[in-house]
């Protein structure tokens, strides 16, 4: 294993396994205009045979902009019993941490120029990444690490994101988490993606990566004023590249979001106030969260 491979790893494990798909969502590849939408915060009320629970939308990697919260989410995690996450990346244990490796290092005896064609090389220095710094990863997480990079360098940091906060302030107060997906769950659903079809996982990537400079401010913006249609339109809103990335995004959302609405609907049964957030990608569109839990009874007022 390479030198730059263990301390990448160490350094990024609190954050990459809950917030590779982050680094995926943030930066759809769509410029179109939406709908203006009154202001919100990006958290709604769910309520379903007279229990509730609270549904938020998470940006995983966030800045100062973001903070202070809405009191909405104050409020809502004030009178919730349990947080629910997509995955736990606070407790992270060394059982994880050797599969997170496994699923990451390239084969013994293989690197990732070896995994690499031609025309993907080409198309990482045309968008102006050095593929080469990640010799000993996967395609997958090599372009995890670059997306998770890129949007620290645009101002955005994985430890301010949405999920951290309330992570953070759930052990502070000894509150129960439960885990959506999990470390696992999502690292191995990242490297079935390379594996569904790396070609179109690798064109998939870094087409986003080119467009994230433009998107992940109108994003960010988009969040913060709650605003569902504009957030849709920018992850979901190119018939094109759904057309032509639609198995990757059935992986990456709609089965996911399908699972996640059982979970929800769950907790919903259990009695017990639960606070779930995820990313916001998961929330919106016509397969997301919020109308998947309608269609199943659940009455939802954003807050």
């Amino acid at each position: 294993m390479l030198r730059q491979f263990s301390r990448f790893l160490r350094s990024a494990a609190r954050r990459i396994p809950a917030l590779a798909a982050a680094a995926l969502a943030c930066c759809s590849l769509t410029l179109g205009p939406a709908a203006p939408a009154k202001a919100a915060s990006f958290l709604w009320r769910v309520e379903r045979n007279g229990r509730i629970a609270y549904l938020a939308g998470s940006m995983h990697f966030a800045d100062e902009s973001m903070y202070p919260l809405a009191p909405a989410f104050d409020e809502a995690f004030g009178k919730s019993a349990i947080l629910a996450v997509e995955a736990d990346v606070t407790r992270i244990t060394p059982e994880q941490g050797r599969m997170m490796r496994e699923l990451a290092a390239c084969p013994p005896g293989k690197t990732l120029g070896d995994e690499l064609s031609d025309e993907a090389k080409a198309a990482f220095e045309r968008a102006g990444q050095d593929w080469t710094r990640y010799e000993g990863f996967r395609p997958w997480y090599a372009l995890t690490a670059m997306q998770s990079e890129q949007m620290v360098r645009l101002g955005f940091r994985s430890e301010l994101g949405i999920d951290m906060h309330f992570l953070e302030r759930a052990h502070e107060r000894g509150m129960p988490v439960r885990e959506l997906e999990g470390v696992e769950e999502q690292f191995r659903m990242l490297a079935g993606l390379e594996e569904m079809n790396q070609d179109a996982y690798l064109r998939f990537s870094l087409l986003q990566m080119r467009t994230m400079d433009k998107l992940a401010r109108r994003l960010a913006e988009a969040w913060k004023r709650g605003d569902v249609p504009e957030l849709e339109q920018i992850l979901f809103g190119s018939p094109l590249f759904n057309a032509v990335f639609r198995p990757l995004n059935e992986k990456l959302y709609f089965e996911r979001n399908r699972n996640m609405a059982s979970k929800i609907l769950d907790y919903l049964e259990s009695g017990e106030i639960h606070f779930v957030i995820v990313g916001a990608g998961h929330v919106v569109g016509d397969q997301g969260l919020l109308q998947l839990l309608r269609d199943r009874g659940c009455a939802l007022a954003q807050l």
